[in-house]
């Protein structure tokens, strides 16, 4: 009797110790895998940044090319790809159109062809109220024989217009539009011609198109693509740039009530 008890006692050991092996095992491959997965996830972050941080550096010289042309330092702009490697490419591209905010006394300018045509405005998401109202200040400048010429144009609609107001162009009102107010200016063929958009009241949101080649440029769009080593990791970054304007420091006096003598 006693052999047998011993045998039976060896043979239930024997199961225990199998049964914590394996617990313990499963135990180790469980944190191993675990620990493999946090440092895979480790890398993948860090290869994001990495790939982020190369899509930036893309950007910052895509506007350094920008600016290299506004300031005169470059004579020409380069449009299309204008830097590519191994894990990175970046590419400039002028758009015909504008959509963007447009803060509270800051001024837009869109450049225009030699010809004749229509600009179609279309501004603020909330229709106006006691606390929000909102008009544009439009400038068609162009060169006239050896001079410039300035037209001014102040667009606003009847909700829109604070009491002392006066000779604002009536602007469009659609409800259902994602833009509340909309505005055609016809404007005729002239040479070195641009169009300077202000807002009056408030900041607003902005949408500008033209006629099929009136708008020579409106805004810089760059794109910068990038990769990490192995394509783990992808980046795209999209910048809209509008095109530099100084501000229209004597355009106030056409809408607070002053005279502009020349």
């Amino acid at each position: 009797m006693s052999k047998i008890s011993s045998r039976q006692m060896s043979g239930q050991i024997g199961i225990i110790v199998v049964l914590i092996t394996a617990a313990i095992l499963t135990f180790g491959l469980s944190v191993a895998n675990r620990v493999v997965q946090e440092n895979k996830m480790v890398v993948d972050r860090s290869d994001s940044i990495r790939t982020f941080n190369t899509a930036e550096t893309g950007v910052d010289e895509a506007l350094n090319q920008i600016y290299q042309f506004e300031t005169g330092l470059d004579s020409s702009l380069n449009t299309g790809v204008v830097f590519e490697d191994d894990y990175n490419q970046v590419s400039i591209a002028t758009s015909q159109s504008f959509e963007g905010y447009l803060n509270q006394g800051e001024s837009l300018r869109v450049d225009l062809n030699n010809q004749a045509g229509s600009i179609t405005l279309n501004w603020s998401k909330t229709p106006c109220s006691a606390s929000q109202k909102v008009g544009l200040l439009l400038t068609f400048l162009h060169r006239s024989g050896d001079e410039y010429q300035s037209h001014y144009y102040l667009i606003g609609h009847s909700d829109c217009q604070y009491s002392s107001y006066q000779n604002f162009i009536p602007a469009t009102y659609n409800a259902a539009s994602a833009l509340k107010y909309s505005y055609t200016l016809a404007l005729p063929a002239a040479s070195n011609a641009s169009l300077y958009i202000q807002t009056v009241g408030t900041g607003t949101d902005l949408q500008i198109g033209g006629g099929v080649g009136l708008i020579s440029s409106a805004q810089y769009e760059i794109e910068s693509l990038a990769r990490s080593e192995g394509d783990t990791s992808n980046k795209t970054i999209e910048v809209s740039k509008s095109l530099p304007s100084a501000p229209g420091f004597m355009s106030f006096a056409l809408f607070s009530g002053g005279n502009i003598l020349k």
